[in-house]
């Protein structure tokens, strides 16, 4: 709306527009009271062409844009007031051609503030729906709820992770263990065994009395003959005081040729003395 009147020069006529659709006549004097945060506009006849002023940033308290309203001579100014206060228009305007503002006359206005104070520039904050005077505002803290869901997803297979490696079944050490293998001793002594119950053949006889003679050297430290002359070795063990005996017995047991109750009899004398020289060759 422009004022119905002709303009006489040197005066300018301004009709305000504001976002709310009042509608103010001119701007005189008394500053142009406006809400903050609503755009207004004003309709002036100037000459030269404006525009905005260079460099305008985000801490402008007021925010101008010129525009041309088809008429010759008639430009429309928009502003937005983002600061509370009082300023002039003409403070955020420059000529198109670079010279000086300074035929146009004082533009007042008023920026008036409807938002709680110390609100700050940001126009959409507002007491937000959860924290009460705290501002606990969903759309100032959006960033921190994504943030916080990526990390909870990540962190889920992590834990996850964690608990099965740390209660993850692990194998026996024991089980694991290789048992090593019998000593000649053990062989013995399980030879024995099994020879103490039934009548043993030719190559049995002759295996034990080898398996003898391995564990009466290795039990008194001798150093056993190769096998093929373990003979010397055997002579060696028969002739030792503590050896001499079960070796005799032993021959004794192997070799006998007379009756049935004969050879148990020495059978039993031989397995004496060799159970006591296994159990003599463990404890050591």
């Amino acid at each position: 709306m422009k004022a119905s009147r002709p303009i006489s020069p040197g005066l300018i006529a301004l009709v305000v527009v504001l976002a709310s659709s009042r509608v103010v006549s001119a701007l005189g004097a008394m500053p142009l009271e406006v809400d903050r945060g609503l755009e207004s506009s004003v309709e002036l006849r100037f000459g030269p062409t404006l525009r905005e002023r260079e460099g305008p940033d985000r801490t402008s308290p007021v925010r101008v844009r010129v525009s041309p309203t088809g008429e010759p001579g008639v430009q429309r100014v928009s502003f937005i007031g983002i600061v509370a206060g009082a300023f002039d228009l003409r403070d955020f305007l420059a000529r198109e051609d670079g010279a000086a503002l300074t035929d146009l006359p004082p533009m007042p206005i008023e920026v008036v503030s409807r938002l709680p104070e110390a609100h700050g520039l940001d126009l959409f904050e507002g007491e937000g729906r959860w924290g009460g005077d705290a501002g606990w505002s969903w759309r100032r803290h959006y960033r921190l709820f994504m943030l916080t869901g990526v990390v909870l997803w990540l962190a889920f297979p992590l834990v996850v992770f964690a608990r099965w490696f740390v209660n993850r079944p692990r194998p026996d050490r024991e089980q694991e263990a290789v048992a090593p293998p019998p000593t000649t001793t053990e062989r013995l002594v399980a030879a024995i065994r099994d020879a103490s119950g039934r009548s043993l053949s030719v190559r049995e006889r002759a295996a034990l009395e080898l398996l003898l003679i391995r564990a009466l050297s290795e039990h008194h430290g001798l150093v056993m003959v190769p096998s093929i002359d373990h003979a010397s070795t055997l002579e060696i063990l028969r002739r030792d005081t503590r050896t001499g005996p079960v070796v005799r017995a032993v021959e004794r047991w192997l070799h006998a040729s007379g009756d049935e109750a004969d050879r148990a009899a020495r059978a039993s004398r031989a397995l004496v003395l060799l159970e006591a020289v296994a159990r003599d060759a463990v404890r050591g």
